[in-house]
Formats: C-alpha cells, structure tokens, sequence
C-alpha cells in the first residue's frame, strides 16, 4: 500500500495531521502543494489536507479533510 499526503504549511488541519499519531501513516510520501503543482495537477488535488491510497498503484481511496483522514486512520 502506498500512501501520499498532500498538504501546505499555511493549512491548519494539514499541520494537525502531522501532530497526530495516527497508524499506517508513519511511512507516508507528503507532497507540498505550494512547491510540487506537476502532483497537485496530475492526481486532481482541489482542498486540503487530501490522503490518496494506492493498491498496486491503483487509486483505491481519496480522503479529504482532517476529519476524514483521523477517522480512516485512527
């Protein structure tokens, strides 16, 4: 399973995520939005924080907002 974060400094439930002990997401790839658009572009990011779950580099979940991602990962 591959996961990436896309998040920004300035997004507050993004910063709250990375304070958060949450499992499966100690080995996660995080992407900055405000530095990587060529990502933000090609997997369609509109609002953070977003989670993209990979299986077999098949897109097999989009998390959006902190509240979300807490629940799937908690």
């Amino acid at each position: 399973m591959k996961i990436i974060k896309f998040g920004a400094k300035w997004c507050k439930g993004c910063t709250d995520l990375d304070l958060l002990n949450l499992k499966n997401l100690e080995e996660v790839e995080k992407i900055d939005v405000d530095s990587d658009f060529e990502s933000v572009k090609k997997y369609n990011i509109n609002k953070l924080p977003t989670i993209l779950v990979f299986e077999d580099e098949t897109e097999t979940e989009r998390l959006i907002g902190k509240e979300a991602i807490v629940k799937r990962f908690s």
